[in-house]
Protein backbone atom coordinates (compact mmCIF):
# COMPACT_ATOMS: atom_id res chain seq x y z
CA UNK A 1 0.00 0.00 0.00
CA UNK A 2 1.19 3.55 -0.70
CA UNK A 3 1.90 5.84 2.23
CA UNK A 4 -0.80 8.38 1.30
CA UNK A 5 -1.34 9.01 5.05
CA UNK A 6 -1.69 12.12 7.12
CA UNK A 7 1.28 11.22 9.34
CA UNK A 8 4.26 13.42 8.53
CA UNK A 9 7.11 11.65 6.91
CA UNK A 10 10.66 12.83 6.61
CA UNK A 11 11.92 12.01 3.10
CA UNK A 12 14.97 9.82 3.20
CA UNK A 13 17.82 10.47 0.83
CA UNK A 14 18.16 7.36 -1.32
CA UNK A 15 21.32 5.41 -0.67
CA UNK A 16 22.75 3.75 -3.71
CA UNK A 17 24.53 0.50 -2.83
CA UNK A 18 27.86 0.11 -4.55
CA UNK A 19 30.03 -2.79 -5.55
CA UNK A 20 32.09 -2.07 -2.44
CA UNK A 21 29.17 -3.36 -0.34
CA UNK A 22 29.59 -6.81 -1.83
CA UNK A 23 32.24 -9.41 -1.02
CA UNK A 24 35.03 -9.47 -3.61
CA UNK A 25 34.55 -11.92 -6.44
CA UNK A 26 35.94 -12.47 -9.87
CA UNK A 27 32.70 -11.23 -11.45
CA UNK A 28 30.63 -12.59 -14.32
CA UNK A 29 33.19 -11.64 -16.95
CA UNK A 30 35.88 -13.71 -15.24
CA UNK A 31 33.54 -16.67 -14.89
CA UNK A 32 32.56 -16.45 -18.53
CA UNK A 33 36.21 -16.35 -19.59
CA UNK A 34 36.96 -19.49 -17.58
CA UNK A 35 33.92 -21.27 -19.05
CA UNK A 36 34.88 -20.47 -22.64
CA UNK A 37 38.48 -21.51 -21.98
CA UNK A 38 37.30 -24.95 -20.85
CA UNK A 39 35.06 -25.32 -23.93
CA UNK A 40 37.86 -24.34 -26.32
CA UNK A 41 40.27 -26.69 -24.53
CA UNK A 42 37.90 -29.62 -25.01
CA UNK A 43 37.54 -28.69 -28.69
CA UNK A 44 41.33 -28.67 -29.13
CA UNK A 45 41.65 -32.11 -27.53
CA UNK A 46 38.95 -33.59 -29.80
CA UNK A 47 40.47 -31.98 -32.90
CA UNK A 48 43.99 -33.20 -32.07
CA UNK A 49 42.79 -36.74 -31.33
CA UNK A 50 40.87 -37.11 -34.60
CA UNK A 51 43.71 -35.60 -36.66
CA UNK A 52 46.33 -37.93 -35.16
CA UNK A 53 44.11 -40.97 -35.67
CA UNK A 54 43.54 -40.09 -39.33
CA UNK A 55 47.26 -39.61 -39.98
CA UNK A 56 48.22 -42.80 -38.12
CA UNK A 57 45.77 -44.98 -40.00
CA UNK A 58 46.72 -43.39 -43.34
CA UNK A 59 43.14 -43.48 -44.44
CA UNK A 60 42.26 -42.26 -47.92
CA UNK A 61 39.24 -40.46 -46.63
CA UNK A 62 41.34 -37.91 -44.74
CA UNK A 63 39.34 -35.15 -46.36
CA UNK A 64 36.18 -36.64 -44.86
CA UNK A 65 37.88 -36.73 -41.47
CA UNK A 66 38.89 -33.10 -41.91
CA UNK A 67 35.30 -32.18 -42.76
CA UNK A 68 34.12 -33.99 -39.63
CA UNK A 69 36.64 -32.08 -37.55
CA UNK A 70 35.43 -28.75 -38.95
CA UNK A 71 31.85 -29.84 -38.23
CA UNK A 72 32.78 -30.61 -34.61
CA UNK A 73 34.46 -27.20 -34.29
CA UNK A 74 31.34 -25.50 -35.67
CA UNK A 75 29.05 -27.39 -33.28
CA UNK A 76 31.32 -26.58 -30.34
CA UNK A 77 31.31 -22.89 -31.25
CA UNK A 78 27.52 -22.87 -31.38
CA UNK A 79 27.40 -24.59 -28.00
CA UNK A 80 29.85 -22.04 -26.59
CA UNK A 81 27.76 -19.15 -27.97
CA UNK A 82 24.60 -20.66 -26.48
CA UNK A 83 26.33 -21.19 -23.13
CA UNK A 84 27.54 -17.57 -23.16
CA UNK A 85 24.03 -16.26 -23.88
CA UNK A 86 22.52 -18.39 -21.12
CA UNK A 87 25.26 -17.29 -18.75
CA UNK A 88 24.57 -13.62 -19.45
CA UNK A 89 20.83 -14.09 -18.87
CA UNK A 90 21.48 -15.81 -15.53
CA UNK A 91 24.17 -13.42 -14.30
CA UNK A 92 22.73 -10.11 -15.52
CA UNK A 93 20.98 -7.72 -13.12
CA UNK A 94 17.18 -7.70 -13.27
CA UNK A 95 15.82 -4.39 -11.95
CA UNK A 96 12.05 -4.26 -11.50
CA UNK A 97 9.56 -1.80 -10.06
CA UNK A 98 8.49 -2.10 -6.46
CA UNK A 99 9.64 -3.50 -3.15
CA UNK A 100 9.29 -7.19 -2.26
CA UNK A 101 5.99 -6.38 -0.50
CA UNK A 102 4.56 -4.97 -3.77
CA UNK A 103 4.74 -1.27 -2.93
CA UNK A 104 5.57 0.63 -6.14
CA UNK A 105 5.56 4.23 -4.94
CA UNK A 106 4.51 6.44 -2.02
CA UNK A 107 3.76 10.09 -1.37
CA UNK A 108 6.24 12.09 0.70
CA UNK A 109 4.39 14.82 2.62
CA UNK A 110 6.53 17.46 4.38
CA UNK A 111 5.80 18.07 8.04
CA UNK A 112 3.26 20.87 8.60
CA UNK A 113 2.90 21.37 4.83
CA UNK A 114 0.54 24.14 3.74
CA UNK A 115 -1.82 24.02 0.74
CA UNK A 116 0.70 25.53 -1.68
CA UNK A 117 3.76 23.54 -0.57
CA UNK A 118 5.15 20.65 -2.58
CA UNK A 119 4.61 16.93 -2.00
CA UNK A 120 7.16 14.41 -3.31
CA UNK A 121 6.88 10.86 -4.65
CA UNK A 122 9.18 7.96 -3.78
CA UNK A 123 9.60 5.30 -6.50
CA UNK A 124 10.83 1.88 -5.36
CA UNK A 125 12.92 -0.55 -7.39
CA UNK A 126 14.70 -3.80 -6.64
CA UNK A 127 17.49 -5.77 -8.29
CA UNK A 128 16.57 -9.45 -8.27
CA UNK A 129 19.59 -10.44 -10.37
CA UNK A 130 22.97 -11.90 -9.46
CA UNK A 131 25.15 -8.93 -10.44
CA UNK A 132 24.96 -5.17 -9.80
CA UNK A 133 23.03 -2.74 -12.00
CA UNK A 134 25.64 -0.08 -12.83
CA UNK A 135 25.17 3.69 -13.33
CA UNK A 136 21.39 3.64 -12.68
CA UNK A 137 19.31 6.55 -13.97
CA UNK A 138 15.74 6.95 -12.65
CA UNK A 139 13.38 9.86 -13.17
CA UNK A 140 9.91 11.08 -14.06
CA UNK A 141 9.85 11.87 -17.78
CA UNK A 142 6.94 14.33 -17.63
CA UNK A 143 5.26 16.16 -14.73
CA UNK A 144 2.53 14.01 -13.13
CA UNK A 145 -0.75 14.24 -15.00
CA UNK A 146 -3.60 15.37 -12.71
CA UNK A 147 -7.11 15.02 -14.09
CA UNK A 148 -9.93 16.80 -12.26
CA UNK A 149 -12.79 14.49 -11.36
CA UNK A 150 -16.30 15.36 -12.51
CA UNK A 151 -17.87 17.93 -10.20
CA UNK A 152 -14.60 18.75 -8.43
CA UNK A 153 -13.23 22.30 -8.30
CA UNK A 154 -9.87 23.32 -9.71
CA UNK A 155 -6.88 24.10 -7.46
CA UNK A 156 -6.76 27.54 -5.92
CA UNK A 157 -2.98 27.59 -5.58
CA UNK A 158 -0.98 27.43 -8.86
CA UNK A 159 1.88 24.93 -8.60
CA UNK A 160 4.79 24.10 -10.92
CA UNK A 161 6.28 20.60 -10.40
CA UNK A 162 10.01 20.25 -9.95
CA UNK A 163 11.78 18.78 -13.00
CA UNK A 164 12.84 15.19 -12.35
CA UNK A 165 13.95 14.10 -15.83
CA UNK A 166 16.65 11.39 -15.75
CA UNK A 167 19.93 12.32 -17.43
CA UNK A 168 20.73 10.05 -20.39
CA UNK A 169 23.62 7.61 -20.16
CA UNK A 170 26.20 9.36 -22.32
CA UNK A 171 29.97 8.94 -22.52
CA UNK A 172 32.34 11.18 -24.42
CA UNK A 173 35.48 10.02 -26.20
CA UNK A 174 36.32 13.58 -27.34
CA UNK A 175 34.74 17.02 -27.00
CA UNK A 176 33.09 16.46 -23.64
CA UNK A 177 33.70 15.62 -20.00
CA UNK A 178 33.13 12.15 -18.62
CA UNK A 179 34.72 10.82 -15.44
CA UNK A 180 34.29 7.07 -14.85
CA UNK A 181 35.00 7.64 -11.15
CA UNK A 182 31.67 9.49 -10.91
CA UNK A 183 29.80 6.64 -12.59
CA UNK A 184 30.51 3.93 -10.04
CA UNK A 185 27.09 3.97 -8.41
CA UNK A 186 25.16 0.72 -8.55
CA UNK A 187 22.15 -1.23 -7.32
CA UNK A 188 23.64 -4.25 -5.59
CA UNK A 189 22.25 -7.75 -6.26
CA UNK A 190 19.20 -8.68 -4.18
CA UNK A 191 18.81 -5.13 -2.88
CA UNK A 192 16.30 -2.27 -3.02
CA UNK A 193 16.70 1.22 -4.45
CA UNK A 194 14.63 4.33 -3.73
CA UNK A 195 14.31 7.31 -6.05
CA UNK A 196 12.89 10.49 -4.51
CA UNK A 197 11.18 12.97 -6.84
CA UNK A 198 10.62 16.13 -4.80
CA UNK A 199 7.81 18.70 -5.24
CA UNK A 200 5.68 16.86 -7.80
CA UNK A 201 2.29 18.20 -6.67
CA UNK A 202 1.01 20.69 -4.11
CA UNK A 203 -0.43 19.74 -0.72
CA UNK A 204 -3.82 20.93 -2.01
CA UNK A 205 -3.55 18.64 -5.05
CA UNK A 206 -2.37 15.78 -2.84
CA UNK A 207 -5.38 16.11 -0.54
CA UNK A 208 -7.73 16.21 -3.56
CA UNK A 209 -6.01 13.14 -5.07
CA UNK A 210 -6.37 11.11 -1.90
CA UNK A 211 -10.01 12.16 -1.69
CA UNK A 212 -10.67 10.89 -5.22
CA UNK A 213 -11.16 14.39 -6.70
CA UNK A 214 -7.99 14.10 -8.82
CA UNK A 215 -6.65 11.22 -10.92
CA UNK A 216 -2.85 11.06 -10.87
CA UNK A 217 -0.72 9.35 -13.54
CA UNK A 218 3.02 9.57 -14.17
CA UNK A 219 5.56 8.26 -16.69
CA UNK A 220 8.93 7.14 -15.32
CA UNK A 221 12.26 6.30 -16.93
CA UNK A 222 14.84 3.67 -15.92
CA UNK A 223 18.32 3.12 -17.43
CA UNK A 224 21.24 1.03 -16.24
CA UNK A 225 24.23 -1.05 -17.41
CA UNK A 226 25.71 -4.38 -16.37
CA UNK A 227 29.24 -5.72 -15.91
CA UNK A 228 29.28 -7.20 -19.42
CA UNK A 229 28.63 -3.81 -21.03
CA UNK A 230 24.92 -4.33 -21.84
CA UNK A 231 22.50 -1.40 -21.78
CA UNK A 232 18.92 -1.51 -20.44
CA UNK A 233 16.31 1.23 -20.87
CA UNK A 234 12.64 0.96 -19.85
CA UNK A 235 9.79 3.38 -19.31
CA UNK A 236 6.87 2.73 -16.95
CA UNK A 237 3.48 4.28 -16.23
CA UNK A 238 1.97 4.45 -12.73
CA UNK A 239 -1.40 5.64 -11.54
CA UNK A 240 -2.71 6.27 -8.04
CA UNK A 241 -5.96 4.70 -6.83
CA UNK A 242 -7.72 6.63 -4.07
CA UNK A 243 -10.00 3.66 -3.47
CA UNK A 244 -7.09 1.37 -2.54
CA UNK A 245 -4.70 4.17 -1.46
CA UNK A 246 -1.87 2.77 -3.56
CA UNK A 247 0.01 3.09 -6.85
CA UNK A 248 -0.52 0.58 -9.66
CA UNK A 249 1.66 -0.25 -12.67
CA UNK A 250 -0.21 0.51 -15.90
CA UNK A 251 2.46 -0.57 -18.41
CA UNK A 252 6.19 -0.94 -19.08
CA UNK A 253 8.05 -0.58 -22.40
CA UNK A 254 11.57 -1.74 -23.26
CA UNK A 255 13.56 0.81 -25.30
CA UNK A 256 16.99 -0.81 -24.96
CA UNK A 257 17.34 -1.44 -28.69
CA UNK A 258 16.52 2.16 -29.64
CA UNK A 259 19.50 3.94 -28.08
CA UNK A 260 20.58 6.91 -30.20
CA UNK A 261 23.47 9.32 -29.78
CA UNK A 262 22.48 12.99 -29.63
CA UNK A 263 23.63 15.31 -32.39
CA UNK A 264 27.36 15.86 -31.92
CA UNK A 265 29.53 18.84 -32.69
CA UNK A 266 32.39 18.47 -35.14
CA UNK A 267 34.84 18.01 -32.26
CA UNK A 268 32.72 15.47 -30.38
CA UNK A 269 32.79 11.69 -30.48
CA UNK A 270 30.74 9.40 -28.26
CA UNK A 271 31.45 6.04 -26.66
CA UNK A 272 28.88 3.27 -26.16
CA UNK A 273 26.58 4.15 -23.23
CA UNK A 274 27.94 1.38 -21.00
CA UNK A 275 31.42 0.79 -19.67
CA UNK A 276 32.94 -2.26 -21.40
CA UNK A 277 34.79 -5.00 -19.43
CA UNK A 278 38.14 -4.29 -21.08
CA UNK A 279 37.86 -0.58 -20.20
CA UNK A 280 37.12 -1.41 -16.58
CA UNK A 281 40.02 -3.89 -16.42
CA UNK A 282 42.42 -1.27 -17.87
CA UNK A 283 41.36 1.24 -15.18
CA UNK A 284 41.80 -1.34 -12.43
CA UNK A 285 45.27 -2.16 -13.73
CA UNK A 286 46.17 1.54 -13.76
CA UNK A 287 44.89 1.92 -10.21
CA UNK A 288 47.03 -0.98 -9.01
CA UNK A 289 50.11 0.44 -10.73
CA UNK A 290 49.49 3.88 -9.20
CA UNK A 291 49.03 2.33 -5.77
CA UNK A 292 52.30 0.39 -6.09
CA UNK A 293 54.14 3.57 -7.13
CA UNK A 294 52.71 5.46 -4.15
CA UNK A 295 53.67 2.63 -1.79
CA UNK A 296 57.25 2.50 -3.13
CA UNK A 297 57.55 6.30 -2.89
CA UNK A 298 56.34 6.18 0.71
CA UNK A 299 58.91 3.51 1.57
CA UNK A 300 61.70 5.60 0.06
CA UNK A 301 60.62 8.67 1.99
CA UNK A 302 60.44 6.72 5.25
CA UNK A 303 63.89 5.26 4.62
CA UNK A 304 65.46 8.71 4.10
CA UNK A 305 64.19 10.09 7.39
CA UNK A 306 66.78 9.41 10.10
CA UNK A 307 65.61 8.99 13.68
CA UNK A 308 65.98 12.01 15.95
CA UNK A 309 68.93 11.81 18.34
CA UNK A 310 68.09 11.16 21.95
CA UNK A 311 68.65 14.12 24.25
Amino acid sequence: MGTGVDKPEKPAIPRVPSNNDQPPSEGPFGKATALFTVVLGITAIITNFQTCRALREGRADFKDQQANILSVIGQTKRLADSAREQFEVIERPHVSLGRPDGTLAEFVVPKHATAGEGVGIKIYLQNGGRSPALTPRVGITLPPLLLVAKGATKSKHPFKPHSDTAEPLLRYKTGGTWNPENEEQSIAPQSEYVHLATDQLSKEQYDATRAGKRFLMLIGDLQYCDELGNYTHRTFQLYYSAQFDTFFDMSETDWSGFYKFPVARSDQEYLPPCDQPEEREAREKQRRENFEKMAKTANVLVGTVSPSPKP
